[in-house]
């Protein structure tokens, strides 16, 4: 038994050094491999460095270029993502079997090509665009129950928007149908009132705002022909899409809130019945759901689910078959009283915060403000009667630094009277100039 055991125990001590040798090995293995790949990963990371960027790095304290090659790891990490090639990019897209063929018959016809030829960059650049367009992407309006949820919207519309009772009771009721069916057509709306009256605040800070729905505004005043909302052929050297996909683009939705501003001012000549039919053929319901931009004329797009809002001055300048799709707000010019309530609640709000003044540091009473309307030009809006405020504050502002003429300097808190509001407001002739602008 002794014998045994003299025999057993060497061979057990044997074994067990060869299993911590094995050990050994293994770890030894490991760091060698770990500070070769480490090492190996720190020359990819600075094998883009120039000399000049890698006598700089051999100055940095071990610290340093610790944190360096961490950025750079974390930089190239970040890269490195996942990235869908563009063929399953468009093949997994929420798209129809028809605008995925056409797609994917541009794709075969780049690979066919020599990337040296105009034709490669001219379809190379349309499915770049393509590519941008988020397909099947709808903004959904927070589902919350109905009975609790427009009440907030109204009050954020209160608070961002003076008056205007009736127009705000209008487009709630709209936005409650809305609602009640998420999946319904959208609506044309069109929004009638002065210059001024706050057309274009009611929608873009108070519905799309609220509603964190996203806004694209697009002026109307002054476009010289269709291919601005449409494009033009990407056969034409230098061609591009048209402001309404650069629109959905932009809003990575294809249903954002379409804002066509200043309806009234298009030209009334075949250029301007070329737009307006643009317009009619989008706000269509039977056929608004297969929209075409020249630029991309083959691929269909679905824009049926936007709310679309028109701004005008007159109705009676509108082409009645477009007219006739609307549902028409109007939005009632301010009266005096309406105009000190709207000077001392939010546009004196909006200056004191643009020049970073505390609403307590400037007094003004309501008869001043009255003063002001009455030395601003006639308007229905408060376009002219913001410009007359803000220049007032302006140059309040401005002499809280550099002393007036009279070598006095403003202190706070500080009173405007008369004199001040006279001696700082525009006159009446530059605000009728200003106002000769919209005109």
């Amino acid at each position: 038994m002794h014998i045994l055991w003299y025999i057993i125990i060497p061979i057990i001590i044997i074994v067990i050094s060869i299993l911590l040798l094995l050990v050994l090995i293994y770890w030894y293995l490991e760091i060698y491999y770990f500070i070769t790949e480490k090492k190996e990963n720190r020359n990819k990371l600075l094998e883009n460095y120039t000399d000049e960027d890698m006598k700089y790095y051999k100055k940095l304290s071990k610290k340093e270029k610790k944190n360096i090659l961490k950025l750079e790891e974390e930089l190239q990490n970040s890269d490195n993502s996942e990235i869908v090639p563009l063929r399953f990019k468009f093949l997994l897209s929420n798209n129809s079997i028809r605008n995925k063929r056409i797609i994917m018959n541009k794709l075969n016809q780049l690979d066919e090509m020599e990337e040296s030829t105009s034709e490669y960059d001219k379809i190379n650049t349309w499915i770049n665009v393509i590519s941008k367009i988020p397909f099947g992407v709808y903004y959904k309006i927070e589902q919350k129950s109905i009975d609790e949820y427009l009440p907030i919207v109204l009050e954020e519309l209160n608070k961002k928007i003076y008056g205007h009772m009736e127009t705000k009771q209008h487009i709630m009721r709209i936005l409650a149908q809305f609602m009640v069916n998420p999946n319904a057509k959208g609506y044309a709306i069109g929004i009638q009132g002065s210059m001024g009256v706050g057309k274009t605040k009611l929608i873009k800070d108070g519905v799309a705002s609220v509603l964190k729905y996203p806004f694209s505004f697009i002026s109307l005043a002054g476009i010289s022909d269709a291919s601005y909302l449409k494009g033009f052929s990407y056969t034409y050297a230098g061609s591009r899409y048209g402001k309404v996909i650069d629109e959905i683009i932009q809003a990575k939705v294809m249903n954002p809130i379409f804002f066509f501003d200043e309806l009234d001012k298009v030209s009334d000549n075949n250029e301007g019945h070329d737009i307006i039919n643009t317009l009619i053929n989008m706000t269509d319901t039977t056929q608004n759901d297969s929209f075409t931009d020249k630029y991309i004329d083959d691929i269909s797009f679905d824009i049926s689910k936007s709310l679309m809002f028109f701004t005008f001055n007159d109705a009676n300048k509108i082409n009645p078959i477009l007219r006739d799709r609307m549902i028409i707000i109007n939005v009632d010019k301010y009266k005096l009283s309406d105009k000190i309530e709207l000077s001392k609640n939010y546009l004196i709000k909006d200056i004191c915060k643009a020049y970073n003044i505390s609403e307590n540091d400037i007094i003004i009473s309501d008869k001043e403000i009255e003063y002001i309307i009455s030395k601003t030009a006639q308007e229905d809006g408060v376009r002219n009667l913001q410009r007359n405020i803000n220049n007032i504050y302006s140059h309040i502002n401005m002499h809280r630094f550099i002393k007036m003429p009279d070598n006095k300097t403003i202190e706070f808190p500080f009173t405007i009277t008369r004199e001040i509001i006279d001696k700082f407001i525009l006159k009446q002739e530059d605000n009728l100039n200003n106002l000769s602008l919209y005109l």
